[in-house]
């Protein structure tokens, strides 16, 4: 975790700006492997990789919808998915942990990597949703 205490008031839109900014490029470069399958070669490379994104789009999605990055940032995980703004959110992101509680560290369950994946990918996709909702609406 970051320590964020010394964020001033000022650099708040930068830090949500750099939020919006790294969603972006995350999403596009996971939705990539997956359409073109390298990282479904290797378990668990993919399910890893999962698991370095998940997280740092949980507190971006609340930097960008709170837009109070100190706060979202100093939240521990699991009080930051009941923040989630939508239920799918929340839901996705729950099953994904859980799924990798039970995968880590043995490594060897193929029913808890194959609910890593389909709840981590699910649970991007609602987040994608909901981006582009907010922005659809922020244009109106």
């Amino acid at each position: 975790m970051f320590d964020v205490s010394k964020i001033t008031e000022e650099a708040k839109p930068i830090v949500q700006q750099v939020a919006r900014i790294y969603y972006q490029h995350t999403q596009n470069f996971f939705i990539g492997l997956m359409v073109h399958g390298s990282a479904l070669k290797e378990r668990n490379r993919l399910v890893r990789l999962l698991s370095t994104q998940v997280s740092p789009i949980i507190y971006h999605v609340l930097t960008i919808e709170k837009e109070n990055a100190i706060e979202a940032w100093q939240l521990p995980k699991n009080e930051a998915i009941k923040l989630l703004p939508t239920k799918e959110m929340r839901s996705y992101a729950e099953q994904f942990y859980e799924s990798a509680k039970r995968f880590y560290p043995e490594k060897k369950s193929i029913e808890d990597a194959l609910g890593m994946v389909q709840n981590g990918v699910s649970f991007f996709r609602s987040a994608k949703h909901w981006y582009q909702h907010l922005n659809k609406n922020a244009g109106s």
